[in-house]
């Protein structure tokens, strides 16, 4: 066979592979190739079991019996599946399986397998060309073309057929990512559904329970428990939203609206309506804003950032001072929440805005999905969220453009 002709089939092989995005399509498409380069009738693929004991059947195609079977078309192979072993006859395919050439030969009694399955079809098999598909040097599966027009395989037809079979390892190696792929993406889309459906059930729960925390506190000698009652149930909601928000992002669902706002003036005011949480944790915020500063920042999102940041570092720090301050640089505004706890590990950085559990030197560090939400609503902005170096405690910093 000459160059040119080998050409030709990979590049059809090629196109297939480029504009087919349905796995099993391709392989059908795969097999009407080797027909049509080796003018054939009929084909087949098969593809080696996990466990290897069998040949299973996965195309067959015959021009004249006007077949074109694939697996998953719902219907039953019109073909048992071959033994390895050979154990229900032998067959041309397990002949290709252990050579690295392509065999040709007429079905005789020694192949009885072949001739029982063409038997079932009402098929009669005058000749037969099979080549072993390989991927990373290993067998698994057989390529098998049958009755070539003119009565038999040229050197060019049998060339062809054994280029389009060392091509076609790498084309099942792909269809089997693909299914894997869809399968994973199947079982996220459910994951996500379940989660958010969970997530939005318990949000009107919590909220009463929490609400139920500040009623118990009144009790007399009862405040200890109804402060627990209602430090549980926020963190509960908190990781209920982040939850809801990560879902939405991870969807593509969220948007940003950034818009002017004076820094100064909004954290302030974000800050202010945190009084009673700091009173309860017995910490003081220190705000360092100077006036005049002008950021350009989704609302809502800047808000959820420095709520989740400020409430890391209370409960990070241990009752200690958190200090908000801003600043502005030469590409846009700073603003940086700092506490005086233990600070951060340096194992566990490199994963801090992982959506994951987590815990620092002095406990439990967020709910493991806070700092990734903020990261995630920081780069919708525009804008960044970064761990930065302290020499006490955790330093957030939030940059962001200036308006």
């Amino acid at each position: 066979m000459s160059n040119e002709s080998d050409g030709r089939a990979l590049n059809k092989l090629g196109r297939l592979v480029a504009h087919q995005d349905n796995p099993d399509r391709l392989l059908s498409e795969l097999v009407a190739l080797a027909r049509e380069t080796t003018n054939a009738d009929a084909g087949s693929l098969y593809l080696i079991d996990p466990s290897r004991e069998e040949l299973l059947f996965r195309v067959i195609q015959s021009q004249s019996l006007s077949l074109d079977w694939n697996h998953t078309q719902g219907t039953p192979s019109p073909l048992p599946n071959l033994a390895m072993d050979g154990s229900d006859g032998f067959h041309f395919a397990l002949d290709a399986l252990t050579a690295h050439k392509a065999v040709v030969g007429i079905p005789d009694k020694a192949h009885g397998g072949t001739l029982k399955n063409a038997a079932m079809l009402g098929y009669s098999p005058k000749l037969i060309a099979s080549v072993a598909i390989l991927a990373e040097g290993t067998s698994i599966g057989v390529l098998q073309v049958i009755n070539p027009q003119g009565g038999r395989f040229s050197r060019k037809d049998l060339n062809d057929l054994f280029a389009l079979a060392s091509v076609a390892g790498s084309v099942v190696r792909n269809s089997r990512i693909l299914v894997d792929l869809k399968r994973a993406n199947e079982l996220n889309q459910a994951r996500r559904t379940l989660i958010s459906g969970i997530a939005h059930d318990l949000k009107s729960p919590l909220a009463i329970i929490a609400n139920a925390g500040d009623v118990v506190a009144e009790v007399e000698g009862m405040a200890s428990l109804g402060e627990g009652i209602r430090k549980e149930a926020e963190v509960l909601l908190s990781l209920t939203n982040d939850l809801v928000d990560l879902l939405r992002m991870e969807e593509g669902l969220e948007s940003s609206n950034p818009v002017p706002f004076d820094v100064a003036e909004t954290v302030a005011g974000i800050t202010s309506g945190l009084d009673s949480l700091f009173d309860r944790v017995g910490a003081d915020c220190e705000l360092l804003l100077p006036e005049g500063i002008a950021g350009f920042f989704d609302g809502r999102h800047f808000r959820r950032i420095l709520l989740n940041l400020i409430s890391n570092a209370l409960h990070h720090g241990k009752g200690k001072s958190v200090i908000v301050s801003a600043r502005t640089t030469r590409s846009g505004v700073e603003v940086v929440v700092q506490d005086e706890g233990p600070g951060i590990p340096t194992s566990q950085q490199t994963e801090l805005f992982e959506p994951k559990s987590r815990k620092g030197s002095g406990g439990a560090f967020g709910s493991g999905l806070g700092l990734s939400v903020s990261r995630r609503l920081a780069h919708l902005n525009n804008a960044d969220l970064i761990l930065a170096p302290s020499r006490v405690g955790a330093r957030f910093v939030l940059s962001f453009p200036s308006a």
